[in-house]
């Protein structure tokens, strides 16, 4: 009977606490309701971010608390690079670049003359570049002191720059289904076409090689520095895959117009669905570069989120055939007991919420305590049955309970890990 009465506790304290594990993203009060576009970490503490009516907020502690920075001008500010925790540029939509060298205290307007700055890049102290609206593209090689303009690349709108090295870089455009991705090797005097006929936002090369485009609903990728792009993923229809970063050559993530995070763990090529708990649009999410665990990502109303479990961490999940299921159901773990690894089933069956996208599902393990160990899953899934395999490695010989919650379904089951 005692044995009943603890399972017991523990069952209902998983149901009690699921709704704070089910999302890995937090989010945080940024005391502004106006939309932001743009986000940078620097340490675990301090983080800028910027976006409409003049917005630049800043914490010193990790996202608890923001302070709101007075910058010169008052139109949206798009886009951000900053060197250091206290040395940074801003773009605007007003022909201007704002510049701090006193972590945001004190900021300066530099003109580069006019348009949208869309994209901000440094890739040394000394060299960057600009470009924005109608294609318009800016250097300078006195750390921002000037801005030399190039001319105009392309009569698209630029949305995103990525440079390796002082003359080696690309750019991305939107224009509809028009956009182009073009590379330079000669530091913005010319410029190769490398890939068309899409609709480009955000840029990011792993290294001369390997590098990844976003675009609506999917990820690109090439192997060849640009010459041949790939599409590796899809993510849910009506999803614009607004930005997108590296934190390691392995683990990056992106934000999604449906208010989620997408993110890769083998460099690119496959991507998987991290929930947020939110449905408005994400325009950028930022890591701390080398840490795939600390991210913020914002978007639309002065949205902030912040992960410290780098979104949750996903294992890979296998369709079991192609017969829909009449009922939901959570299989008994199978070998049981096991060492270091047992197999998963589940089902989802035909919902009103299954359509589309798909239902939402997580699959979460707990200790004895009911404190979450693992989360195995958190991403839509369409009618059928799953399989996933989860690796003990790291966990200690005991009993241990997996959840699974989809929609109003959930159930609980126990199982014993013997090392």
């Amino acid at each position: 009977m005692k044995y009943v009465n603890k399972a017991f506790f523990i069952v209902l304290s998983i149901s009690l606490f699921h709704s704070f594990t089910f999302s890995q993203w937090i989010t945080q009060n940024s005391t502004t309701t106006n939309s932001l576009r743009a986000v940078q970490v620097f340490t675990p503490a301090i983080v800028y971010a910027c976006g409409e009516l003049g917005t630049v907020i800043k914490s010193t502690n990790g996202g608890a608390n923001w302070v709101t920075q007075t910058p010169p001008l008052v139109g949206v500010l798009t886009s951000m690079f900053f060197f250091n925790s206290t040395t940074g540029f801003i773009g605007s939509t007003q022909g201007n670049i704002m510049k701090t060298t006193n972590g945001g205290t004190n900021w300066q307007a530099i003109s580069i003359g006019s348009g949208v700055t869309n994209s901000i890049t440094f890739p040394s102290t000394s060299t960057g570049y600009c470009g924005g609206s109608t294609g318009f593209f800016r250097k300078t090689t006195n750390a921002g002191v000037n801005w030399n303009d190039m001319g105009f690349v392309t009569s698209d709108d630029i949305t995103s720059l990525f440079f390796l090295s002082d003359n080696t870089g690309w750019l991305c455009t939107n224009a509809g289904n028009s956009g182009q991705i073009k590379k330079t090797t000669n530091g913005g005097v010319n410029w190769v076409t490398q890939a068309s006929n899409s609709q480009f936002f955000s840029l990011f090369f792993i290294d001369a090689s390997t590098g990844l485009a976003s675009s609506f609903a999917q990820v690109k990728r090439t192997t060849n520095g640009g010459t041949n792009w790939v599409n590796v993923t899809t993510v849910p229809p009506v999803a614009a895959v607004n930005s997108l970063t590296m934190v390691t050559p392995a683990i990056g993530f992106a934000a999604c117009s449906n208010g989620n995070v997408i993110k890769t763990t083998d460099g690119g090529l496959t991507w998987i669905e991290n929930f947020t708990n939110q449905t408005s649009s994400l325009r950028d999410v930022g890591f701390l570069q080398g840490n795939p665990l600390i991210g913020f990502a914002v978007g639309l109303n002065g949205r902030v989120l912040k992960t410290t479990t780098g979104g949750g961490n996903f294992t890979p999940v296998e369709p079991l055939g192609s017969e829909v299921p009449e009922n939901f159901s959570l299989s008994q773990n199978y070998p049981n007991p096991f060492n270091p690894s047992t197999n998963i089933n589940f089902s989802i069956p035909v919902t009103p919420l299954s359509f589309g996208e798909g239902l939402r599902v997580s699959l979460t393990v707990y200790n004895v305590l009911g404190k979450q160990v693992a989360l195995l899953v958190d991403q839509s899934f369409t009618p059928g049955n799953y399989s996933i395999n989860f690796d003990a490695s790291s966990l200690s010989t005991g009993t241990y309970f997996y959840r699974l919650i989809a929609g109003e379904f959930s159930q609980t089951n126990k199982m014993v890990l013997i090392k």
